[in-house]
């Protein structure tokens, strides 16, 4: 359920331009499917029916994005990238991990939407592999290992810029997203 509505009047509210992009994409997708499966439309046609269904019409579409989450999901953002330089982005989805709803979600400051091009999970597996040491009691975060060459069956994975820092706790490993010193956690 949103709180308000992300769409209206043909203006979108600033930062969900990417959510209502996908949210559009996906009906242009549904209804399509529906025209050439139920109306023997062509592919093409069909597309162009849905789209014009979609701009000629008083329609209400429910999304589960949570307008107030999106606010404080783009306040974050904001924060993180107001120190970086112009050539930062950042991309977030937040996901109810109940449901699967999407209830924030961030594509880019530029034109791509990085939350929906796939690509390898790298770094974002860390946090993850961290919080499990953390909540296990089996590290913290002041717990100290060697950020050197490691080489896992003939791999060795660098670190970005190829910079090894030696003795490095947690936290460090994690802010510098280290692959080295968190293979070694």
């Amino acid at each position: 359920p949103t709180t308000k509505s992300a769409f209206s009047n043909g203006v979108c509210l600033e930062g969900c331009e990417s959510y209502m992009n996908r949210v559009y994409d996906q009906l242009i997708l549904m209804l399509s499917k529906y025209y050439v499966e139920n109306m023997n439309y062509r592919e093409e046609d069909a597309r162009m029916e849905a789209d014009n269904l979609l701009f000629s019409r008083d329609l209400t579409v429910r999304t589960t994005m949570n307008y107030g989450m999106q606010k404080n999901a783009l306040k974050s953002i904001d924060a993180v990238l107001s120190d970086k330089d112009e050539l930062a982005t950042c991309a977030l989805v937040s996901v109810d991990s109940d449901t699967g709803n999407v209830l924030a979600y961030y594509g880019s400051n530029t034109y791509l939407d990085m939350a929906q091009h796939p690509r390898q999970p790298g770094s974002t597996i860390k946090p993850l592999y961290m919080a499990y040491l953390l909540e296990n009691n089996l590290a913290d975060v002041t717990t100290v290992v060697n950020d050197a060459r490691f080489d896992v069956g003939g791999y060795s994975p660098p670190n970005f810029g190829g910079k090894y820092y030696g003795n490095v706790t947690m936290r460090e490993t994690l802010t510098h997203s280290l692959n080295c010193a968190s293979l070694r956690f």
